[in-house]
């Protein structure tokens, strides 16, 4: 929708968006408010006739759902944490146009589909803990294992100048982070990272594949912060990354992830 950003990135842990909807409809607001979450994203839409309609798109499921009971589930899924909410105003052409155009196009529903049922016509060569690799739901899978690979070791490398032992801190936040992520689940051996390289089997896209990362990213850097004893790591860290981005900003921004990559510097 074209439009101006109100507000961006907004987390869930502090937004109350049952109340934030009811606030843009009484002062006649219109244009929409997305929430995010690892493999889920939800729309309220903002009529000029001062009407909201809703839709979601659970990914994991391959599910599209619109009306009454998609605004029941995006307010359900905005009270749990590590999600993102986005305002963004747009006139009443635009809002109307925008709500005529498909949620989802059938292409990328049927890669949905793909995805959760592991079938897909590009595999990724390569073997996990004796199993074979599943297949993958899109092109750019290969490029984002390389990133994603790069990016864990440029934190390990920082840990490992700090004599921090970076493999059972990453088991910890796997762990932790699991009930959001549920392919960093230990117990699973889903996600691995040994030898500066990233392995993992599971139909998985790249963005949910970086919505893990960035998190245990994230948690590393709240639990050094809570030390108060790593400022030069985290400091260093950030740097990296931020030489990282401006080095592969350009697959990033085809995968669209560029953004989430500056949350991190």
């Amino acid at each position: 929708m074209k439009g101006q950003p109100i507000h961006q990135n907004m987390s869930t842990s502090f937004v109350n968006l049952s109340a934030l909807v009811n606030y843009l409809r009484r002062v006649g607001f219109t244009g929409k408010v997305r929430l995010e979450h690892s493999s889920y994203e939800g729309e309220i839409i903002f009529t000029p006739k001062n009407r909201i309609q809703a839709r979601e798109y659970d990914r994991l499921a391959g599910r599209i759902t619109q009306g009454e009971r998609a605004l029941n589930g995006i307010l359900r899924r905005s009270r749990e944490p590590h999600g993102r909410i986005h305002v963004v105003r747009a006139n009443a052409e635009d809002t109307i146009k925008y709500i005529k155009k498909p949620f989802v196009d059938g292409r990328i529903a049927a890669t949905a589909m793909q995805t959760v049922s592991g079938r897909s016509d590009k595999r990724v060569a390569g073997t996990v803990l004796g199993e074979k690799w599943l297949a993958f739901r899109s092109d750019d899978t290969e490029k984002a294992v390389i990133l994603a690979s790069e990016l864990l070791a440029i934190v390990s490398d920082g840990f490992e100048r700090a004599k921090i032992d970076f493999d059972a801190a990453f088991r910890m936040a796997c762990s932790i982070l699991s009930s959001e992520h549920w392919f960093l689940d230990p117990l699973r051996k889903r996600f691995v990272f040994e030898d500066r390289k990233l392995s993992f089997f599971s139909p998985i896209g790249s963005r949910d594949l970086f919505d893990g990362l960035i998190a245990i990213i994230k948690h590393f850097v709240e639990r050094l912060t809570e030390s108060g004893r790593f400022e030069a790591l985290i400091s260093q860290m950030r740097s990296d990354i931020g030489e990282h981005l401006k080095a592969r900003r350009g697959d990033y921004e085809k995968m669209s992830i560029a953004w989430q990559i500056e949350m991190l510097i």
